[in-house]
């Protein structure tokens, strides 16, 4: 894997800027969509445990309310059960004449119209023996013998409890109800009659609402027989919840609140005091993630938008500053000492800009360190020549008048004329008005003339013989440079030969690559490869 990752580096290094920028898009693009991707995901799941704190939240809220309602029926019903007013109307009515039952019928409706309240949450209606003669199934009292054959009148009627809930499919009716029996305050083993408060469904709907009536939650109240109480929805499955925890029926844990996972479902549930009634609210897993989801892809697609189009925005930007870069790479390549004089203008005073200005800077120095250094190479060659020269015509003079003066003593008069006419010339050409150039034509003369002494001090027993094209014969050369090599070819290579006569050859030839040379030879003796390797080797 380290291999790998540093050859994937060496790789990047190597890459060129266009190539770098495209994998970093290319790689940005990738980082855009594992984050989106991530990010749904995660957000998907906060979200959802964010909603089962919210579930939590509004259970608690739920079943506090749930309870208080419990509370204030009760209360209402150990009100109506201890109104001294009441057991002595239904104790003693029978007792009353005829005139007085309507009255007192009318101020038991009157005190069971007491227990109704504005939210219309309940009805209340009142079983008592028809034998007191205010019963009638078109008011809220009623005939005990009509229902006295129900399982929840039989119940209350051979019960001595306070007061029971029952489910709307125990009671065979739509919805649930609070029975409780009215006995003597006297006598308890009395039963003038029984009173029941009829829970309506829009109440409990009402109190058991769910946060913003969310499609993955459910709620329902079952009775101590598993019976349904109330649902939020149709067809709802039911949890079996005893199999799991069975001190959830009754002790302690029956009034604490219980949480446990089913199949990916969370379970909230917790026992009523008052009525047994087991509340249950369920977080549908699947359906609350299936719920969240979409939201946080909507919002990643959104941010990788947004992304896409900051990169689209600066991407111009970035790529010029990209071609920027590989321009000034390519103008730094392309440089070399013949060209110098090439400078690359800067754009934009930016940090690249500040650099292509120190590099235009660098180059000026560079190139007058390069011209500095010309002319002092030129000052040094000129001082070489110089000197070279100085060596050569007092030498090269020396002799010549040397042989005049010879020549004079023996009265050759016309030798002396033409050697002293041909010095003469040699070194008007030589000093050439001050000149440290001249042409490959003017060399050649002064070769000639230098030729023409050397012959009239030897008898005419030297040959010079000259074959150099006209191109190159109008080319320049430092002045006195053919010259040496014809005296050393004179010199060296003829006279020290021990021949009495010879030839030294000037001629031009081009070399494959183009280049014009000016060859020296001669017809003397000359070097073995032996003799030069140790000529080579001997310093």
């Amino acid at each position: 894997m380290m291999r790998l990752i540093q050859k994937s580096r060496q790789t990047l290094r190597n890459t060129s800027i266009k190539k770098k920028y495209l994998f970093a898009i290319l790689l940005l693009l990738v980082t855009l969509a594992l984050g989106g991707a991530y990010t749904c995901i995660q957000g998907s799941i906060d979200a959802c445990a964010d909603r089962v704190v919210e579930a939590h939240d509004s259970f608690e809220s739920n079943y506090k309310t749930m309870d208080r309602f419990e509370k204030r029926m009760l209360h209402l019903v150990n009100m109506f059960q201890q109104n001294r007013q009441v057991n002595e109307l239904l104790s003693a009515m029978p007792q009353f004449a005829s005139g007085e039952h309507i009255y007192n019928q009318q101020t038991l409706r009157q005190l069971l119209y007491t227990m109704l309240d504005a939210s219309g949450d309940y009805t209340c209606r009142l079983y008592a023996n028809p034998a007191i003669g205010i019963t009638d199934e078109t008011s809220p009292i009623r005939s005990l013998d009509a229902v006295a054959q129900t399982a929840w009148a039989k119940e209350a009627l051979r019960g001595w409890g306070w007061h029971h809930f029952y489910s709307g499919k125990t009671l065979s009716a739509n919805n649930p109800a609070l029975i409780a029996p009215i006995r003597d305050l006297e006598d308890y083993t009395q039963l003038p009659a029984i009173l029941r408060i009829d829970l309506r469904e829009e109440a409990l709907r009402r109190i058991l609402k769910l946060p913003l009536d969310r499609a993955y939650l459910s709620c329902y109240l079952e009775a101590e027989d598993g019976s349904l109480v109330y649902t939020s929805q149709e067809n709802i499955s039911q949890v079996s919840l005893t199999v799991l925890d069975p001190d959830t029926v009754t002790g302690f844990a029956a009034q604490t609140l219980n949480t446990v996972t089913l199949e990916g479902n969370t379970v909230f549930y917790q026992t009523l005091p008052s009525s047994q009634w087991r509340l249950v609210l369920i977080v549908d897993g699947k359906a609350l993630f299936a719920s969240q989801l979409p939201r946080f892809v909507m919002l990643s697609l959104i941010a990788c938008v947004l992304a896409l189009c900051g990169i689209l925005f600066a991407s111009p930007i970035i790529w010029k500053t990209a071609l920027r870069i590989r321009q000034f790479h390519q103008h730094v390549q392309s440089i070399d000492q013949t060209e110098l004089h090439q400078r690359l203008e800067p754009e934009s005073m930016d940090e690249l800009g500040e650099l292509i200005v120190a590099h235009n800077l660098l180059l000026d120095r560079i190139e007058a360190l390069i011209k500095e250094q010309g002319e002092k190479d030129r000052e040094l060659h000129r001082l070489e020549i110089s000197a070279l020269q100085a060596q050569i015509k007092p030498h090269f003079l020396y002799n010549t008048l040397e042989a005049i003066s010879w020549m004079s003593k023996r009265d050759e008069s016309d030798r002396v004329d033409q050697t002293v006419r041909n010095l003469t010339r040699f070194y008007r050409l030589c000093l050439s008005q001050g000149t440290d150039v001249l042409t490959v034509e003017k060399e050649l003369e002064i070769i000639r003339y230098y030729y023409d002494i050397q012959s009239i001090r030897y008898n005419d027993v030297f040959h010079l013989e000259i074959a150099v094209s006209q191109e190159v014969r109008a080319l320049e050369l430092p002045k006195i440079t053919l010259q040496p090599l014809v005296e050393n070819a004179l010199v060296h290579g003829i006279l020290e030969s021990g021949s009495a006569e010879g030839t030294t050859w000037v001629f031009s030839r081009v070399r494959p690559d183009g280049v014009r040379e000016l060859c020296v030879a001669d017809s003397g003796a000359h070097f073995s490869a032996a003799d030069w390797e140790k000529a080579l080797h001997s310093t």
